[in-house]
Order: C-alpha cells, then structure tokens, then sequence
C-alpha cells in the first residue's frame, strides 16, 4: 500500500495560504517548526506508558464517570461486545483524558510527574493549535468576529491514546480505532514510529482508498474535525482517518500511542458556515451548537458508530 504524501510544512517559513491550501487539498497537514520540543513529547509519552502498564484497579481511581464527557481514565470498554453495536468487532484502544486543566481533578496518584508534564504539553499544543486557526481564518476570510470563540476561549483537551501490546492476531476486520472524523475543530497528533498506524482517506477519493502516514518524529500531524469542516462549508473537510494494526504482522503486536490534542470554540458557539466560504461551494450546511454536537458525537463513538457523523 502507497504511504500517503502528506505535505509537511516548516511553520517557521510557510504562510498562511499554503497552511490553508495543504488543508484544503488533504484534510490534514505536517509540522515541523511547531515550537514543542522533542524531549517534551518523549517524555509525555513514556509518563502515560507508566500509567497505563498500572494494574486496571490503580487506573480505576481515576476512571471516567458515567455521565458527561470523557474525561480522566477510559477503559477498554470498546473492547467488550455487550458494548458494541451487534456485528461490530469492538476496537482495542483505552485512553486518559483531561480537559479545562484549572478544574480537572482526576490525576492519578501515579506517576507522580503525571499532571507536570501533561500540564506543560497542553500549553503548548494550545498555542500551537490556536496559531493554526489563526492562520486558517485570515487565509479564508473567516468572519473575525467568530474567532475569539476559538483563539481566546477554546476548549481545549489533551489525550493520549494506548493500543496495547497483544499477544494474539486482530479478528478479521478488526483495527485499533474504526475509520471516523474528530468532532471537535482541530486535533493535534504525535506519535512514536511504532509499526501499525495511523491511515488517512483523503478529500474526494475511493471508501477503499486507505494510505498510511508515518508521522516522523518530532513533527506534529495536524487534522481538521467536523467543527472547522462546517465553519468553512467543508471547504476545508473533516479528515477521516483510523488506526490499524501492523500489516502482515504476526500474533506478537507491540504498543502503539498516540499524543491527541484537541481544540473547539467555545462550548456556548454555534457554528455556522462563513460566508467567504459558502461562496465557494454548491451547498450550505447547517449550523452545529458545539456543546450539543460533542456530546452526541460521543454518544455515537460510544456504540461504535463512528461514522454516523460524516454526513451530517
């Protein structure tokens, strides 16, 4: 299988219009030049591998509740099939999640760095992510009224996403995470080059047509949700994308994680479609309320269905 092009970018030199036509043209972009140093993304990975190597009753102080976002330790719940959509095969991926850091309280005890480091992290993608739709709204000549709902009150999280080492061959058909769209405005992605990735679909192409993307190390891959697709009138689309196993691999799968930071306006924003953008496409899409479409995004990723959202 062909590995995607994706274009990587130097945001030291690159302007906003190649930003924007990179988005435009794949839905998705790398980074270099970000301004979040290696060593930092290292160590914010091997501190989450720590908490996840605890035992499931260490990690179950901190797990997510019930009701609400996600938020703190979620399980490999998708893992079980009387949680999974009827001829489904559930996905085997768990998470830590934190959002709105001033009030976030689910910490683990252990690592005891754990909150420092993911505290330092997030600033960082912030600013980073905050800057990118910057870039994007005077490019595109988004209403500038709009933007401070997403530069100077985003909701921000961060999540890192562990695909456990297995021992046994994936069922027939199944990955590490089923090919969706984020909910949110933008994600930030870092990975280490662990074999078994990340795959994207890009813009206008084949339901088949999966190619890989490697993420090198130390750059940031950049992915437009649903919230940005339907500020911009999908101009600029949601990027579609899943996480597989290695191909051809054998019964022993080693760990794979993934750094994931994500921005939304400000939770009270409806979004509506800009009109710089509308004048450029054949349809209008319907507004979307942030808080409402996160939580019934949510709510559908629950039940494995992940895709019912495209569309909408």
């Amino acid at each position: 299988m062909a590995t995607a092009t994706v274009p990587v970018l130097d945001l030291a030199t690159t302007s906003a219009g190649e930003l924007t036509e990179a988005l435009i043209d794949w839905s998705c972009v790398l980074v270099t030049g970000h301004g979040i140093p290696d060593d930092l993304q290292q160590e914010l990975a091997d501190v989450s591998a720590e908490f996840f190597d605890l035992p499931e009753q260490e990690k179950g102080k901190v797990r997510s509740p019930e009701q609400g976002l996600w938020q703190g330790w979620v399980p490999m719940y998708r893992g079980d099939p009387d949680l999974v959509e009827p001829g489904k095969v559930p996905d085997l991926v768990e998470w830590f999640q934190g959002h709105e850091f001033e009030s976030f309280d689910l910490w683990p005890e252990r690592p005891a760095r754990m909150r420092s480091v993911w505290l330092r992290a997030f600033n960082l993608y912030r600013d980073l992510s905050t800057r990118v739709i910057d870039m994007v709204a005077t490019e595109l000549e988004l209403p500038r009224e709009d933007v401070p709902a997403w530069t100077e009150r985003p909701y921000c999280g961060l999540a890192v996403n562990n695909y456990p080492a297995r021992n046994q061959a994936p069922l027939p058909g199944q990955v590490r995470f089923s090919a969706h769209t984020d909910e949110d405005g933008i994600t930030l992605v870092s990975a280490r080059e662990d074999p078994g990735g990340l795959e994207i679909r890009r813009p206008h192409t084949a339901e088949d047509d999966w190619r890989p993307v490697p993420i090198p190390t130390g750059a940031v891959f950049i992915q437009p949700g649903d919230l940005l697709a339907r500020w911009t009138n999908r101009v600029i689309h949601a990027n579609e994308h899943r996480v597989v196993y290695p191909r051809g691999a054998g019964p022993a799968i080693p760990r794979r994680q993934s750094i994931i930071f994500y921005l939304d306006p400000a939770r009270e924003t409806t979004v509506t479609p800009a009109p710089s953008c509308v004048a450029r496409t054949s349809e209008v899409l319907p507004p979307l309320h942030v808080a409402e479409y996160i939580m019934r995004s949510q709510k559908n990723l629950s039940s494995g269905d992940e895709r019912a959202r495209l569309d909408q």
